[in-house]
């Protein structure tokens, strides 16, 4: 307990000192352009419940008030901001309707399974230093003869979930799927979820699971720490690169704010405050989102749903 009051004080000092402290370099309002199209009074964030991951939400919380507040003022405004979190989506879509939020953080999985029922504009998407695409292995041991998925059936697998959202799953689920089978809890006689990717790939090195599902930005952080683990786990099936992350504004708003909401978030990284967010995160920086890069993720939700479907048919048939 007194570890993370102390956690917290250094938290909320930092983030005081931040708020405090002038432009970088002693630059002053003057540095930032001005809006024609103007700067909005308030700021209104919400974040989905699964972006967070060994991350103090009220911690993310704060970050974001701070750095809202200070950018709008900075650029002439009054600078209100408030941060919720949303754990599902009818509620998000309540308060994108009632108006009660402006810019919304999300899974993608999750914007393209509302987009077409409330007003909102997808604006960046996450990035890190490899990138933004996150790709997913299926591991086993090199000596384990496994070359197949289909050779799995009955073995225990380990999925790493954390910060990847259920895409992992889905993918594998739709691999499944393909070769005729049904979800991986059927399949497989035994799966667990992980939080990392170490606590995935390291039971299956060491002989303790048969399989793990694991972001391969993950397995090559700890192959840099473990080469014997690159020699000794072999890679049966790779899914293509997924966007993690999406930002998003709510149309009306953006409509009224875009370039003043486009500057200030592709320079998120530039500013303390900002560098405070995208670390809170895992993240390096924003860019800006084009139609194609939510293009992967959603063929393979569509495929999987179609497969489901196909499944539920064919399942109906037979009963008698």
């Amino acid at each position: 307990m007194m570890v993370k009051t102390f956690h917290n004080f250094i938290f909320f000092t930092v983030c005081f000192i931040l708020a405090s402290s002038p432009a970088p370099g002693g630059e002053t309002a003057g540095r930032y352009p001005s809006h024609p199209m103007g700067v909005p009074e308030s700021l209104l964030t919400a974040y989905s419940s699964k972006l967070f991951f060994n991350i103090d939400e009220n911690d993310a919380k704060v970050a974001t008030r701070i750095w809202t507040e200070s950018v709008l003022k900075r650029r002439g405004s009054q600078g209100y901001s408030e941060t919720v979190i949303f754990y599902d989506l009818p509620s998000l879509e309540r308060m994108i309707k009632d108006k009660k939020v402006e810019l919304v953080a999300m899974l993608s999985e999750e914007f393209l399974e509302i987009r077409n029922r409330v007003p909102l504009v997808p604006i960046a998407v996450s990035s890190w230093a490899k990138g933004f695409y996150k790709e997913f292995a299926l591991l086993v041991r090199t000596n384990s003869g496994t070359l197949t998925l289909s050779e799995l059936k009955n073995k225990r697998l380990i999925i790493e979930k954390g910060r990847n959202g259920t895409l992992p799953a889905i993918w594998l689920e739709t691999l499944l799927m393909k070769d005729g089978n049904g979800g991986a809890e059927d399949f497989f006689s035994n799966v667990k979820y992980a939080g990392k990717a170490s606590q995935a790939v390291l039971p299956v090195f060491f002989g303790q699971a048969d399989a793990c599902v694991v972001s391969r930005s993950g397995l090559e952080a700890i192959i840099e720490l473990n080469p014997q683990v690159g020699r000794e786990l072999l890679e049966i099936a790779v899914s293509p690169g997924f966007v993690r992350g999406v930002l998003c504004v709510r149309k009306d708003y953006c409509d009224r704010y875009e370039e003043f909401i486009q500057e200030s978030l592709m320079t998120l990284h530039r500013e303390p405050q900002g560098r405070q967010i995208l670390t809170l995160f895992s993240m390096s920086k924003l860019i800006p989102i084009e139609d194609r890069y939510l293009d992967s993720t959603e063929a393979l939700l569509r495929e999987h749903q179609s497969l489901k479907m196909r499944i539920a048919r064919k399942a109906m048939r037979r009963a008698p």
